[in-house]
């Protein structure tokens, strides 16, 4: 399953303990750079709402890998291999070792990934990051010390009877039409466009862009409520079928207001079934950068909350949990 003062506050915000990571943003989705020893850029796509941390076969060959051995997911099982040094290097932390696998690298086909490599949810576990979209930064942070303006935000993670997490997909809720919605909080959600999806963004066809989702049934509800909200009947392409998308005038999050955003639609049982297996409670849909696009977002995962403010909007903020 493939996020944002006044003079005083910016000093304040800019003035946040940690460590900036190499990333660019490509509208609105997030990658990170690694320097591999021979000086090449190895390109790691990150998503919060992915489940896994992993490398191409041809990187993990390439850099002779250490194996780690495997792990069962789902139907396949993974070759692991070792999270290298050189990442940690140029920059890049290494994940909080995970149970399942235990800070390593899945090995997947070339084709599975768009980049070198990917970091999901595991990766971004146990740390406290500072998501900059107007700024187009990521940010460790050393500590949760929240400047004034944000709004927060609880998360809820799935955990055993001891506390302890797996998987770490954060679930927020989110409003629209007045009604409040658990979500994942997917920062890597994309939509392929088609033809009519690329038109109407004014990009070539087949480009990614940084989505949010929505389960039939809910759109079905918003189209019949709001025939005025735009809606694009073969929006995007997933595995060679063409899904709606609907554009949202107005979404809120911790009381801070954005839009439009732009929704692509999944059937019920992808997030009520699936996604909802792999959570503390069942999500209708996803949060990606068509939503975060307009604010600053700091998501702590020791504290299970979550912050955010859009600049403009800082006198009318207020960060009480």
């Amino acid at each position: 399953m493939l996020a944002v003062f006044a003079v005083s506050l910016v000093a304040s915000f800019e003035a946040l303990a940690g460590e900036r990571l190499p990333v660019h943003f490509d509208r609105h989705r997030i990658f990170l750079s690694a320097t591999a020893p021979d000086g090449k850029a190895l390109i790691f796509q990150t998503d919060t709402g992915g489940g896994f941390n992993a490398v191409t076969q041809s990187v993990a060959a390439t850099y002779s890998l250490a194996d780690k051995g495997s792990a069962a997911s789902g139907d396949e099982t993974l070759k692991l291999v070792e999270f290298p040094a050189f990442v940690e290097d140029s920059g890049i932390p290494a994940p909080v070792p995970d149970p399942w696998l235990d800070g390593n690298l899945a090995v997947v086909a070339d084709e599975r990934l768009e980049t070198d490599g990917f970091l999901g949810s595991r990766w971004f576990a146990g740390s406290i990051w500072q998501f900059d979209y107007p700024e187009e930064t990521l940010t460790r942070l050393e500590a949760s010390d929240v400047p004034p303006g944000f709004e927060a935000v609880h998360l809820g993670f799935r955990a055993d009877e001891s506390g302890a997490r797996d998987l770490n997909f954060p679930r927020i809720t989110i409003e629209i039409d007045g009604e409040s919605l658990e979500m994942l909080l997917d920062t890597g959600a994309t939509a392929l466009l088609t033809d009519s999806a690329a038109a109407a963004y004014g990009l070539p066809p087949e480009t990614r862009v940084a989505a949010s989702y929505i389960i039939r049934s809910r759109f079905d509800q918003w189209r019949d409520r709001h025939p005025d909200w735009r809606v694009i009947d073969e929006g995007e392409v997933v595995t060679g079928r063409a899904f709606p998308m609907i554009e949202v005038p107005e979404a809120r999050v911790g009381g801070v207001s954005v839009g439009p955003v732009w929704f692509s639609v999944r059937p019920d049982n992808t997030f009520k079934n699936y996604m909802s297996s792999m959570m503390d409670k069942q999500v209708v849909g996803a949060v990606g950068g068509s939503m975060l696009q307009y604010l600053r977002m700091i998501i702590d995962y020791p504290e299970a909350k979550a912050y955010f403010q859009r600049p403009g909007n800082e006198e009318t903020a207020n960060n009480d949990a």
